[in-house]
């Protein structure tokens, strides 16, 4: 006797599921068949005449369903045997989604959803139906069971009165969409199979590498902690570029686009979460604002980035790998001089793009290939205005990207390029050099602020910002007075000392000023730092010292207010707590400890975290551009060989 179950659940819930893509409840029923341990799973549509989706089966090949378990597997919303499970019954597959509302999203597709199902118990093969309309959503119609005449066990749903929404996503062959949501689990279990229509969704044949990176753990503002794992799949053909949100095993939930920069790579990537679960059992994995959401993307985003920039790169050196083993390219081993090596990444940057863009640039014959490669050095050297004739008659570069490429060289002359390659690189050098003595826990005990920061940073003042150079070092408040009159040109005499409440006179580590000043405007900018060993924590003392300086300063009338900006920065590696707190407050910015009423001045407290982080990260757009790689210990030796008198020798 036919059986009927009803499922209570709120309005919301229907309109919601039925607001579903049709991707989206394919997916749900393709999980469903590989989680009951099916080895092939086939998609098949019927059309009308006119050409049009008029029914949708998805037929497996796996378990199927006991009729003992279909009570609760559809009476209870959100109630899946796999809360409770990880793996599939026989074939220990990891399960997808974990919610318990898949088995209805088949209604979002049509109108009528038939399961028909074989499954086995006590050695004998029994059948059965179940099926539903959405005109009595809710409901479920049992039929009674039966022997099965089929060998096989297996599930057959059937959506029949198909929607408008459907069928015209349908209209489109969707292969590719089910291959880019299915590809992580197709990649990792190959012995299921996907059909789409009659067509195998190949994944092994197309996946051309994969890698998995972990994200986390990240500590939202609620104090919990969130983790991810990034899946990066490399296509060989061009499939284009996707981004998906994933639970945590990989079922596909929600799309963003990719927004990063990857020329040449085809790819799909994953965010797998339990955190994307959770909010998607709270409708909430569409929702752009959830700040853990936000945060994994930020970071999968930026984990993506950095993997093509290495697969870009990879590629290029892999390209130039070949020309050197052709003996077509124009640069000796041998020749190793800093201007050959600048020369060398100028050449190898055009030559990949000429190589990429150029018609048949690669195919053509070696001979061809090494006076191209010969032209092109000669003229980076030698005559960069010939670059252009050069590109246009000799490599048959494209008329856009000549005229691309021309452009970039008449507003930089290569010569210049070069130079500017030697300058990011000494600053490159030069600050992850320092920021290696002071933040390494191998080298910060030996470093001290006198001998060894503070003659690095009074040789780069650009360290806090492109607009400085060196006003004072190591000298007095009254020495740092005349500076500053000297820079507003007015009389250097200074017939009263500049000293501490009780009369006590003070030195300042370092002054900095302004030199580059907005245009139309004449207001300067004075920064004070006071710098202390690097393994010493700052703590409220350090802060009340330069608080005295800071005041005497700010209430001596003969330093000009109007006009002129002061900053004193405490500058060390980590901060105590309390410092931290001061430094933290919600009513001013952050990092500022205090701000004067006099004028424009403030305190702020720094670690040489921040202060080399914001400096590194002014150059990193050049330094992507110029492919400028250099190590932590590259930096620390090349320290060592321009300032090898303020670098701590290691034991």
């Amino acid at each position: 006797m036919t059986r009927t179950i009803e499922v209570v659940a709120q309005k919301d819930f229907w309109q919601r599921l039925a607001a579903g893509s049709p991707l989206r409840a394919l997916s749900e029923l393709v999980s469903n068949s590989f989680d009951a341990d099916a080895s092939t799973v086939r998609i098949s549509l019927s059309m009308n005449q006119l050409g049009l989706v008029t029914k949708v089966v998805v037929k497996d090949d796996g378990e199927g369903i006991s009729y003992s378990a279909t009570e609760h597997l559809f009476s209870q919303l959100g109630n899946s045997w796999k809360m409770s499970a990880v793996r599939s019954r026989s074939k220990k597959r990891l399960l997808q989604g974990k919610n318990g509302e898949g088995r209805f999203r088949a209604l979002s597709l049509g109108e009528i959803v038939t399961w028909s199902t074989v499954y086995e118990e006590d050695g004998r093969r029994l059948q059965y139906q179940i099926s539903t309309q959405e005109k009595s959503i809710g409901t479920f119609e049992i039929s009674d069971i039966s022997e099965a005449k089929a060998k096989a066990t297996g599930t057959t749903v059937t959506i029949e009165n198909i929607f408008e929404k459907t069928a015209s996503y349908f209209s489109k062959d969707r292969q590719e969409d089910l291959l880019h949501s299915f590809a992580p689990y197709l990649n990792k279990y190959r012995d299921a199979d996907l059909y789409f229509d009659g067509k195998r969704i190949d994944v092994g044949g197309l996946v051309a590498s994969a890698k998995e990176t972990k994200i986390g753990p990240l500590k939202l503002s609620g104090g919990i902690k969130i983790s991810a794992v990034l899946e990066i799949l490399e296509w060989s053909s061009d499939l284009g570029r996707a981004f998906y949100l994933c639970d945590e095993t990989g079922f596909t939930i929600s799309e963003r686009p990719p927004e990063i920069r990857a020329p040449g790579f085809s790819f799909s990537a994953y965010v797998k979460s339990s955190h994307i679960s959770q909010l998607q059992a709270s409708s909430l994995a569409d929702i752009d604002m959830e700040e853990g959401l936000i945060r994994l993307v930020k970071e999968a985003r930026e984990i993506l980035s950095r993997h093509f920039r290495d697969r870009e790169k990879q590629k290029a050196e892999s390209l130039i790998q070949k020309w050197r083993d052709e003996r077509v390219y124009p640069f000796a081993d041998a020749e190793d001089t800093p201007v050959i090596r600048q020369t060398k990444k100028i050449f190898n940057m055009c030559a990949v793009t000429i190589n990429k863009h150029a018609k048949d640039f690669d195919a053509q014959g070696k001979v061809s290939k090494a006076l191209s490669f010969r032209l092109l050095r000669e003229v980076i050297e030698d005559r960069p205005a010939d670059l252009t004739r050069i590109l246009s008659d000799v490599l048959n570069l494209s008329k856009d990207k000549r005229k691309q490429f021309a452009s970039l060289l008449n507003k930089t002359a290569l010569t210049d390029i070069i130079d500017t390659v030697a300058f990011v690189d000494h600053r490159l050098n030069a600050a992850r050099g320092l920021r290696s003595l002071v933040c390494y826990t191998s080298t910060r005990k030996t470093v001290k602020e006198r001998q060894h920061i503070h003659q690095i940073v009074e040789r780069n003042p650009w360290l806090f910002g492109e607009e400085f150079a060196l006003g004072q070092s190591e000298s007095s408040l009254t020495n740092s007075l005349k500076e500053h009159l000297r820079r507003l040109k007015r009389p250097v005499e200074v017939l009263h000392p500049v000293l501490l409440p009780g009369g006590k006179n003070a030195r300042i580590d370092i002054m900095l000023c302004q030199t580059n000043k907005i245009s139309g405007r004449t207001d300067d900018h004075h920064l004070i730092i006071e710098l202390k060993r690097a393994k010493k924590k700052l703590d409220l003392g350090d802060f009340s010292q330069l608080m005295k300086y800071a005041d005497a300063i700010m209430k001596d009338v003969r330093y000009e207010k109007t006009g002129v900006k002061w900053s004193f920065w405490l500058v060390g590696v980590s901060l105590a707590p309390e410092l931290e707190s001061l430094a933290e407050a919600s009513d001013r910015p952050r990092g500022c400890a205090h701000v004067f009423k006099e004028g424009e001045g403030s305190i702020w407290v720094k670690t040489w975290g921040q202060v080399l982080h914001d400096c590194i990260s002014r150059h990193e757009f050049v330094r992507e551009k110029l492919d400028i790689a250099i190590s932590d210990e590259e930096a620390v030796a090349y320290l060592n060989e321009i300032y090898p008198e303020f670098v701590p020798q290691a034991g």
